[in-house]
């Protein structure tokens, strides 16, 4: 949690969701105003923040934009002599851009002087394990207990759905695997045993399986979502607990750090959704030296042979490896370092393990 959302918060107030988890909206409105935790803590830091914002902006349209942040409710409360007028900044008195610029710069004054308030109160800069026997403490401990019970029912609940859902899918396949064997009794069918078996493997693929790591991460990418700014804490609180990351968090901080390599290229605009880019880059690429080395499959490379070879005797002789050693995983490391190997014009071994990470 952080202090700077605060002034967010208070000033929408509109009833949104804030996440795009249910149940972290539903464990949001639980310990958001009006809760009594909620309340107490908000009464400090407002009265802290306005000794700090109460003074005169520069001109009424800054002033105004201010007010716009704040609210009606606090303008009142902590501006009794000044008028709550926001529509001043509306075109046609104002172009849409202008009051953009005195709102952006009114939030950055905003969030100063919450940082300022806080110290005033004693409050230190990361709050979420603040353990003071005050009102922020009591809040804090609320706010944890809430959404820590909020995961385990959420948890629980996947779980419970996902059982009754492979049951029924073990039910259905049971009825199967009797309507073949009775089948294969009046000799309706040969190969009905290795068909069966087939099928019974398919269907055990088919199971579902969440793991409560893979909902803590949807979790954790709902509060990145929701303030972008915290994705470096978060990142570096896993690294010092030097907690593993699971495939959704992996395939995130991947993709975050092909995108923030590709920004600083001068022919990709601020505004560009950057993945599409780069896949379009890579493909058009990737045709380019399939044309050139005369490849009609990008996952047949020259070498195909030896990075057969090679995944099969990594799989079998490495023990990271051991465990995900099934054809349909080997075939995935095969093709993906074969399109590698068109691309780049080279092969290692190592690029087994440096792919394993990026893979179900």
């Amino acid at each position: 949690m952080s202090k700077k959302e605060k002034p967010k918060e208070k000033a929408e107030g509109d009833g949104t969701d804030v996440f795009r988890e249910k149940w972290m909206n539903r464990c949001f409105k639980t310990v958001a105003y009006p809760d009594p935790a909620c309340v107490k803590v908000m009464e400090l830091v407002s009265r802290a923040l306005s000794k700090r914002v109460t003074q005169p902006q520069e001109s009424a349209l800054k002033q105004q934009a201010l007010f716009s942040l704040l609210g009606p409710e606090y303008t009142e409360q902590y501006f009794p002599y000044q008028k709550y007028n926001i529509k001043i900044l509306d075109p046609p008195k104002i172009k849409p851009a202008q009051r953009e610029k005195y709102v952006e710069e009114m939030r950055e004054f905003l969030k100063k002087s919450l940082d300022l308030a806080m110290k005033d109160l004693g409050y230190p800069d990361d709050i979420s394990t603040y353990k003071a026997d005050d009102e922020l403490g009591h809040f804090v401990q609320n706010v944890s207990s809430t959404f820590r019970e909020g995961l385990r029912k959420h948890t629980s609940h996947i779980q419970q759905e996902e059982d009754v859902e492979n049951e029924k899918r073990k039910k259905e396949q049971e009825v199967k695997k009797s309507k073949k064997k009775k089948e294969n009794d009046d000799g309706e069918s040969e190969n009905s045993d290795d068909e069966d078996e087939d099928g019974d493997k398919e269907k055990g693929n088919n199971m579902s399986h969440t793991k409560p790591s893979d909902i803590c991460s949807q979790a954790m990418l709902a509060l990145i979502a929701h303030d972008s700014s915290n994705k470096d804490q978060y990142l570096q609180s896993i690294r010092e607990r030097h907690l593993g990351f699971n495939m959704t968090l992996r395939r995130y901080f991947w993709r975050d750090y092909l995108e923030e390599k590709e920004k600083t290229r001068k022919d990709i605009k601020e505004e560009d959704d950057i993945m599409p880019a780069i896949r379009r880059e890579f493909n058009k690429n990737l045709k380019k030296e399939m044309k050139a080395q005369n490849i009609s499959r990008a996952i047949q490379s020259h070498n195909h042979g030896d990075i057969d070879a090679a995944v099969i005797e990594t799989y079998d002789y490495t023990k990271s490896l051991r465990s995900l050693d099934t054809d349909e995983h080997m075939i995935q490391t095969s093709r993906a370092l074969n399109i590698l190997c068109v691309y780049t014009k080279a092969f290692s071994v190592s690029n087994i393990h440096w792919l394993m990470p990026l893979q179900q």
